[in-house]
């Protein structure tokens, strides 16, 4: 089982998963500087439209302006034209943020979407008794304006929780509708208040046994979280002020950040970032078996995507990632390395799509982007207390 240890440290929180043996699987700092405004829903309007790279750029009262893809929903905008927008990424570097007309608010169980009106399931959820009875459960709340996307979560939750969710998520969307006609541009007619809660919120908290919490203040607000959500009997709360250092969090945060990771084998992973996406090689370095056959690099191969797939969940890496594995002969052997990177990549709670190798032997894998990477997150907040 996994536990959830919530660092709060001034102006920043570190919320760090760790698994049954104290290895670091996920960080997420959250620093008071650097809010995010994903899910944040504005009046903005458009200033040009560029059929080039199909979408618009819309002033929202951000000090960038946003861009909005083209869809089938909003190919009638022009220039000077009030837009309701929601945030769908946050600016990055020189880009501004990514924005959306396909409006959408979530929950712990289910998300309330205005794209479809059909109800969807995610696709780690199993076909079972249970899934069909929360089709059933959901369907009374179908609409001709919007439709849903039931959560991981909602497999394991209470029914009534889920039923005061979808209510509460409704009225959300009844409010928007109410007063959007009414509000001037640039106007924000909702806030998500994205942050560390939220994280706890929407993870998946299924093989959760446990949150440590380093204030008073946190403890608080996670026990009176996971009442609400019926998970205090299933979830213990438990306080250390001195938790960071005792797992040696600032250490592993700093690996985390090597270019470098070794291998128990000998060998090597090495991650460098460009502008346009991540490369990642594998080295056989200090394997020192005379065996360099097949057989031998295969093993590395194998070794080495397990800890990929690891690295690429722990620091957040999204976008384009390329992957230089030891050249293999034999094609049943690449179609092990990937059965291997495939099934490691199953624990990710962010989608990663594998598209096979090239006639170079690279393999390509998108992840999509929901908030910086890690390295990004960790600049300007210290980590090494």
């Amino acid at each position: 089982m996994n536990s959830l240890i919530i660092v709060q440290q001034e102006t920043f929180t570190y919320v760090c998963l760790f698994d049954e043996l104290n290895k670091l699987i996920e960080c997420h700092p959250y620093s008071e500087s650097q809010s995010s405004i994903v899910g944040n829903i504005y009046i903005g309007v458009v200033k040009n439209k560029i059929k080039g790279i199909g979408g618009y750029f819309v002033e929202f009262g951000q000090d960038k302006n946003g861009f909005l893809p083209i869809s089938k929903n909003n190919n009638q905008l022009s220039p000077g034209q009030s837009v309701i927008i929601q945030v769908d990424k946050d600016a990055y570097s020189t880009k501004g943020a990514k924005l959306t007309s396909s409006i959408s608010f979530s929950g712990e169980y289910v998300v309330l979407v205005t794209d479809s009106t059909d109800i969807h399931f995610s696709s780690k959820l199993p076909e079972d008794a249970r899934t069909k009875g929360l089709k059933s459960m959901i369907h009374k709340f179908k609409s001709d304006e919007y439709g849903f996307i039931v959560r991981t979560n909602a497999y394991d939750g209470v029914n009534s929780q889920i039923t005061d969710e979808i209510e509460d998520l409704i009225s959300k969307y009844n409010k928007l509708q109410d007063i959007k006609d009414y509000r001037p541009n640039y106007s924000c007619l909702l806030n998500a208040n994205v942050g560390w809660l939220k994280y706890v919120q929407n993870m998946n908290k299924s093989n959760l046994s446990q949150i440590v919490v380093n204030s008073d203040a946190n403890e608080e607000k996670i026990s009176s979280y996971l009442k609400e959500a019926s998970l205090h009997n299933n979830i213990t709360v438990n306080k250390d002020v001195d938790i960071y250092n005792k797992l040696d969090i600032g250490n592993m945060l700093s690996k985390a950040l090597r270019r470098k990771t070794w291998l128990p084998s000998g060998a090597s992973i090495v991650i460098d970032r460009t502008e346009a996406m991540f490369v990642i090689d594998v080295n056989s370095d200090k394997n020192i078996s005379k065996r360099n056959n097949q057989r031998n690099l295969i093993k590395i191969n194998i070794e080495a995507a397990k800890e990929i797939a690891k690295q690429i969940r722990l620091r957040n890496l999204s976008g384009i990632i390329l992957i230089d594995f030891i050249d293999l002969n034999f094609e049943e052997d690449r179609i092990k390395l990937i059965e291997a990177l495939n099934n490691s990549l199953k624990d990710d709670p962010i989608r990663v799509i594998n598209h096979g190798l090239t006639s170079l032997g690279i393999v390509e894998l998108t992840r999509k982007r929901l908030e910086p990477c890690l390295e990004d997150k960790l600049k300007g907040i210290p980590f090494d207390l």
